[in-house]
């Protein structure tokens, strides 16, 4: 998936290096499907991807926190919407949410809109023609959508789901902005986190996860960005970061986040390697109040529930 980072680079076009970065993610999905249902797929986190990522540029473009707020909660239910439909996996309201804020971050004008939506376009369906071009012809058949939806979220009721999905991500972002970090849209990315999971021990497990891996992940972004590289190392780097991804995305969970911190870190730190130490700073508050938003949260939200079948259970004598 590195052949459209290739292309720009050759170019010139540096900048646009985030729309093709994450219009490639659309290669996640459908592995382990037939070649029809890989295709399916492939489609439908690409044209989410698309539209996460033209969201970011409206919103980056519009200069307004209230319209990076709103892109990024919208990018979340969208996530969550192709998880509850379709059953994608994994969960794609971390990728869009992630699309939203670092291309909100780094698009400053109106004119980079029509090259932001083309660019993660093409990247897209780069990814879903090299799908079909490499489909093993042995894929099994993936399971029912039902099947799926309740391996990625449990048995929470929707409503429920698309109040979290749709205001954590805001009130991480209000948190991380109050803080006064520099790009509090990492804190959004991090609360959607422990949302997908089936059981209360798997969203609270992803959550350890995420702090891990992001431990890790910013122990490599230092020693590789403190070796102030040039941008053409850089660009590498983001390519093979991005494949590491991939492979570890639908496999274990932390393994990806070591891999995802270095790729948001070098990201956002193309053309000036300089801004490394805030960089990290930020990654790392905006994670802890995102985690931190999403697990107190989740536990209310247990304790509660608890309550009320305390109270509605029967006394037997």
């Amino acid at each position: 998936m590195s052949t459209p980072l290739l292309v720009l680079v050759i170019w010139g076009h540096f900048d646009w290096l985030p729309y093709a970065a994450f219009g490639a993610l659309a290669s996640v999905y459908g592995k382990r499907g037939t070649r029809r249902q890989r295709a399916g797929a492939q489609a439908l986190a690409g044209a989410a991807l698309v539209v996460s990522v033209t969201m970011g540029a409206i919103a980056g473009a519009s200069g307004l926190e209230p319209a990076v707020l709103l892109a990024l909660a919208s990018s979340s239910v969208v996530g969550l919407g192709l998880t509850w439909t379709a059953g994608l996996a994994p969960v794609p309201s971390l990728f869009l949410v992630f699309a939203t804020g670092t291309v909100s971050a780094v698009t400053q004008t109106w004119t980079t809109l029509p090259a932001a939506a083309a660019v993660s376009m093409g990247a897209a369906l780069f990814a879903l023609l090299m799908g079909q071009l490499f489909a093993k012809t042995g894929s099994r058949d993936l399971a029912d959508v039902r099947v799926r939806r309740a391996a990625a979220l449990g048995s929470t009721r929707l409503p429920t789901l698309v109040l979290l999905y749709a205001t954590l991500p805001v009130v991480a972002g209000l948190l991380a902005t109050a803080a006064g970090l520099g790009h509090p849209y990492w804190a959004a990315v991090a609360s959607v986190v422990p949302l997908a999971g089936a059981s209360l021990f798997d969203k609270l497990g992803r959550g350890i996860h995420r702090l891990a891996g992001t431990i890790v992940g910013i122990a490599i972004a230092i020693a590789f960005l403190s070796m102030q590289p040039p941008v053409w190392v850089m660009v590498v780097a983001i390519a093979l970061f991005q494949l590491l991804t991939e492979l570890f995305v639908t496999r274990n969970y932390a393994l990806a986040v070591i891999w995802i911190t270095p790729l948001a870190l070098t990201l956002s730190s193309l053309g000036d390697v300089s801004r490394t130490g805030v960089l990290v700073f930020d990654r790392v508050v905006g994670s802890g109040i995102g985690l931190g938003l999403a697990m107190m949260t989740l536990a209310v939200g247990y304790l509660v529930r608890s309550g009320r079948a305390e109270r509605v259970r029967p006394r037997t004598n």
